[in-house]
């Protein structure tokens, strides 16, 4: 190899190694200034703006204990939609309590609208749907058109009633029915 050949590589090795080198240096502190000649003849000190620290919090019984102990103690507020509209919607006077007090009692084949919402262009609109199956647990409605497989459809809500929906509850607790 001669010099034009090794010379770039040097160069290169040369500026690899200096550049962390000025980088390091342009972040060190430096000493307060003073100039003595500012034509006031006072000398002037430039100093760096004092750094605020947080005061540390004393220990109390909160820090003794693990996440898990103070989560045990700790009583969450229940999920109230109708007690949170009345609170903070000074425009609504009242909201019962129940909104149907009479359950609607469906058969298969009853038709009903349901509005709808598609998120991909944010419209709401109404969907007409059949029921097309029930149990003591589900109603399956279908809308009015869609193609789709009954005895499929039957046979999953079946197996969800009899063999999925005691265990799920036991285990999760019982669904939010208003």
């Amino acid at each position: 190899m001669n010099l034009t050949q090794v010379l770039p590589h040097i160069t290169r090795a040369i500026i690899i190694l200096l550049a962390p080198i000025l980088i390091l240096s342009g972040c060190a502190v430096l000493p307060p200034v003073v100039d003595a000649n500012d034509g006031g003849g006072s000398p002037v000190v430039v100093t760096e703006a004092p750094v605020a620290e947080a005061t540390p919090s004393p220990p109390g019984p909160d820090r003794l204990m693990s996440t898990e102990a103070q989560l045990s103690m700790t009583l969450a507020p229940t999920r109230d939609l109708r007690d949170l509209a009345l609170r903070l919607d000074p425009d609504v006077d009242e909201i019962p309590v129940v909104a149907v007090e009479v359950p609607r009692v469906y058969a298969v084949g009853d038709q009903v609208a349901f509005s709808a919402h598609n998120v991909d262009n944010n419209e709401n609109f109404q969907v007409t749907a059949e029921l097309v199956h029930m149990t003591d647990h589900v109603y399956a409605w279908v809308e009015v058109g869609q193609e789709y497989d009954h005895a499929q459809l039957a046979a999953a809500i079946d197996r969800f009633s009899e063999q999925s929906y005691d265990a799920e509850r036991a285990f999760f607790g019982s669904e939010w029915s208003p």
